[in-house]
C-alpha cells in the first residue's frame, strides 16, 4: 500500500460558481484544487498539477480533453452532471491558471526526502536527493 499524498496548503483561497478553489502543494508540486463550497457527501477534490495545465486549453479545434476531465470532475465533486455544470468547472480551472502557472515548487526544506541517487560519470560522483 503506497503512502498517502502530502498536501502543504498555501493558505490561497477563491470562491466562483458555488466552488472553492485554492492553491497548495502536493508532494511538492504546484497545484490547483477545487472543491464544492458546500460539502457533499462522498465529494472529493479535484487538483490540477502545475505540470498538467496543457490540458485545460480550449484554444485548439479540439476540446474533448477539457470536457472529459470537467465531467470527471464534476463526479468527483459530486455535483450535477450538466453542461452548465462542466462549464463552470472548466471556468473557475481556467481562471486559476495563470496563478498556478506562476508558483514556485515547494521549498524543498519542507518537502520530504525518499531516497538518494548517486551517479558516477567520467570518473566523478554526482549525488542528488530523491523527494517525494
Amino acid at each position: 500500500m503506497s503512502a498517502p499524498d502530502q498536501i502543504q496548503d498555501t493558505g490561497k483561497a477563491q470562491r466562483q460558481y458555488g466552488l472553492i478553489r485554492h492553491y497548495t502543494y502536493l508532494n511538492g508540486d504546484p497545484c490547483l484544487v477545487i472543491r464544492p463550497v458546500v460539502p457533499r457527501l462522498g465529494a472529493t477534490a479535484f487538483a490540477v498539477r502545475q505540470d498538467d495545465i496543457w490540458r485545460w486549453r480550449t484554444d485548439c479545434e479540439d476540446v474533448r480533453m477539457v470536457a472529459q476531465a470537467a465531467i470527471k470532475a464534476s463526479h468527483l465533486l459530486r455535483l450535477d452532471p450538466t453542461p452548465q455544470t462542466w462549464t463552470q468547472i472548466i471556468t473557475v480551472i481556467q481562471d486559476g491558471l495563470d496563478e498556478l502557472h506562476s508558483m514556485p515548487p515547494a521549498p524543498k526544506e519542507k518537502r520530504q526526502v525518499v531516497g538518494e541517487l548517486e551517479v558516477f560519470a567520467n570518473g566523478r560522483r554526482f549525488r542528488k536527493d530523491i523527494y517525494q
